[in-house]
């Protein structure tokens, strides 16, 4: 449906959404190519898309899809409750009034369309009112349709509300989609943008792994737990000592002073040595700063040798048939093969980028 719809539309190089426009109040963007074999373009403004304030603020706090969730629950509403109250004052009265002798059901069946005889003039009612159901259904269909292919193609081009404005980012973010459960033996740049040329010849330009960085997230949350510790600590200490300054004020009020709380940090519960609580969590905490920091800089600095093994193995591979050069690579040792950045599985997980050259390539991907 979409494509036919695109396919009737002009070739006009600056497509625009105008729904205050009669003509292009449903019109969608040309998916036709230019005399050059090029693509249009796509500029769709948020202001076109008829959304209310309090539409648009729900947007931009939920995310779009969880606005969509929401637009399909509230459809689910209107095409159900609307249409049963204006039939209990137009289709149920004719289902009571109505008296056919060989109907001897009874309690909820006895209010359907087989209580009304089929030679009662009073049917027209009901075959009207299921006429009106019909294209009600389908045209609060077609609305939704119309706001969500609108919104769909707005956060292809422009992202969310929070997403960086710069036109870099904007390139690469319209050119780019996410590819998900790539198999161990892909899991390398090379080896993604490898597959992704055959797929579209021509049509990539960059394709790269998400890093497995499981390790630098337990370093985190560990560090995460040690900081709630130490301020919860720091909090119930500054606390009592302000009850005890507060209390030393008055008169006939016998305070003890707070004593510094304590942890037990080596041993078991029953050896081991007491030390502030306090020095020991901002000791902990700083030392997996540092450590964080390391395994960041160790991430960084791997995946600077996999880009420059990459780039080294996309110069020995412009030389000759790239295919058949490709598949040399599967008869050389492991090592190798990591040296030069195509089998490091380890190191990356199963999500990966692909960036095409063009709108019209990753729309056909996608």
């Amino acid at each position: 449906l979409f494509l036919s719809r695109c396919r009737g539309q002009g070739k006009d190089s600056n497509l625009v959404f105008t729904p205050s426009s009669p003509t292009n109040q449903s019109s969608l963007p040309s998916a036709s190519p230019r005399n050059d074999g090029s693509y249009p373009q796509l500029k769709i403004r948020a202001q076109e898309i008829p959304l209310t304030p309090p539409e648009r603020e729900l947007l931009r706090c939920a995310g779009l899809d969880t606005y969509l969730m929401i637009r399909f629950a509230r459809f689910g509403f209107d095409v159900t409750f609307y249409p049963f109250a204006v039939a209990c004052v137009t289709v149920f009265p004719v289902y009571i009034s109505s008296s056919r002798d060989s109907w001897k059901n009874e309690g909820f069946f006895s209010l359907t369309i087989n209580r009304v005889d089929e030679n009662d003039s009073i049917m027209w009612v009901v075959v009207v009112f299921t006429v009106l159901l019909y294209l009600f259904v389908l045209r609060r269909l077609w609305m939704e349709w119309e706001v969500v292919i609108k919104l769909r193609h707005h956060f292809l081009e422009n992202g969310d509300e929070n997403f960086h404005k710069s036109s870099t980012y904007l390139k690469k973010f319209r050119n780019t989609c996410i590819v998900e459960c790539v198999p161990k033996r892909h899991r390398s740049d090379r080896s993604l943008q490898i597959i992704f040329e055959k797929l579209f010849p021509g049509q990539i330009k960059n394709a790269e792994m998400v890093i497995h960085t499981s390790t630098l997230d337990k370093i985190l949350d560990k560090r995460r737990k040690f900081l709630d510790k130490y301020e919860s600590v720091v909090a119930r200490y500054e606390y009592e000592k302000w009850k005890y300054d507060q209390g030393s004020t008055r008169c006939c009020v016998a305070t003890s002073e707070p004593i510094e709380p304590q942890v037990r940090t080596s041993g078991s519960c029953f050896k081991g040595t007491n030390e502030s609580a306090i020095k020991h969590y901002k000791t902990m905490v700083d030392q997996l700063k540092v450590s964080a920091h390391e395994e960041y800089d160790k991430i960084v600095e791997k995946r600077m040798q996999v880009k420059n093994a990459r780039s080294l193995s996309n110069s020995l591979g412009n030389v000759g048939d790239r295919d058949n050069f490709d598949m040399y690579f599967l008869f050389l040792p492991s090592l190798v093969q990591e040296a030069l950045g195509l089998n490091i599985p380890e190191f990356f997980c199963g999500t990966g980028f692909v960036e095409f050259k063009s709108l019209s390539a990753k729309q056909s991907a996608v």
